[in-house]
């Protein structure tokens, strides 16, 4: 899905929530195979660094990524929030029926509203709504920030190693992230804290040891929706109606969200999609439903 980091840094930059970042990819195992990505983009997109040249330090070699971009959730909810044509309602939604013309959306017995289409975005809860929904696995992650204030990293640098890690802001570091399938426990646990600093202490040691203790730390538990296949679910549950669906992006949201939404609108209103149709099939959440085999026919002599 590289065509999704390409939407994305055409998207992100037109709100303030958005700034422009390198990102530091820590070659630990298989350097060669990561420094031979370079020919196989622009010029200018990927450099190769025998050593990380810069703080923190690091005995592994790497490749810059020069375009990508780090994004504030919060920020970003707040800026959309504020076009005309967009608005919020909290509201629980029991079932969905739908016509080849409207869809109608129930609480119980209650109509709540009658649309043209809908879109089920509701992670790991959206099979809630439907008989034969894709398998999500959960996926629990815990992320962890520390006050970083006396040897702040360059705000516009991010380090990934396995793991990954970057200044939140003059003050806060933030890394991440524990990755454990199957669990959809939601604690702040001191393990995933310990996890994540294994993880930058294996490439960054010195800076590591020099981080404050790891009682200090805080962070944020959530479970990641994952199809079995890894790719999204983009479009119709079923042919009938005008229920679409979108979920099973995992810990890439931020990245596939411009792409999958121009690719939805592009289904909702018949127009041309902006991805060929190989992709647009390893997208489509039907293509887990088991394909009946035409039966032969029985002929007797």
């Amino acid at each position: 899905m590289t065509l999704s980091w390409q939407h994305a840094l055409n998207f992100y930059p037109q709100f303030k929530a958005f700034r422009p970042i390198q990102v530091q990819q820590i070659a630990l195992k298989n350097a060669d195979e990561l420094s031979g990505l370079v020919e196989q983009y622009p010029e200018n997109v990927l450099t190769a660094n025998t050593t990380l040249e810069c703080f923190p330090e690091t005995e592994f070699p790497s490749l810059t990524l020069h375009q990508a971009g780090a994004v504030s959730p919060h920020q970003l909810r707040d800026e959309i929030l504020q076009h005309a044509n967009i608005r919020i309602e909290k509201v629980k939604i029991s079932r969905l029926e739908s016509t080849d013309s409207q869809v109608t959306l129930w609480q119980d017995q209650q109509i709540i509203a009658i649309t043209d289409h809908a879109i089920v975005c509701c992670a790991k809860q959206s099979a809630q709504l439907f008989e034969n929904y894709p398998v999500l696995k959960p996926i629990r992650g815990q992320v962890s920030w520390v006050e970083n204030s006396q040897r702040p990293l360059a705000l516009d640098q991010a380090y990934s190693y396995g793991g990954y890690c970057m200044q939140l802001d003059t003050a806060q570091l933030i890394l991440g992230a524990s990755f454990y399938p199957n669990r959809d426990d939601a604690e702040v646990l001191t393990e995933d804290h310990v996890h994540n600093y294994e993880l930058i202490h294996n490439v960054f040691p010195k800076y590591a040891q020099g981080l404050p203790s790891v009682d200090t730390w805080q962070g944020r538990a959530s479970v990641r929706a994952q199809s079995l296949d890894y790719f999204p679910l983009v479009g119709k549950i079923q042919n009938f109606g005008q229920i679409y669906t979108f979920a099973g992006l995992g810990s890439k949201g931020f990245l596939f969200a411009p792409l999958c939404s121009e690719i939805l609108a592009a289904l909702i209103l018949g127009e041309l999609c902006p991805v060929p149709q190989s992709l647009l099939d390893k997208l489509n959440p039907q293509r887990f439903q088991k394909k009946l085999k035409a039966k032969k026919p029985y002929y007797s002599g």
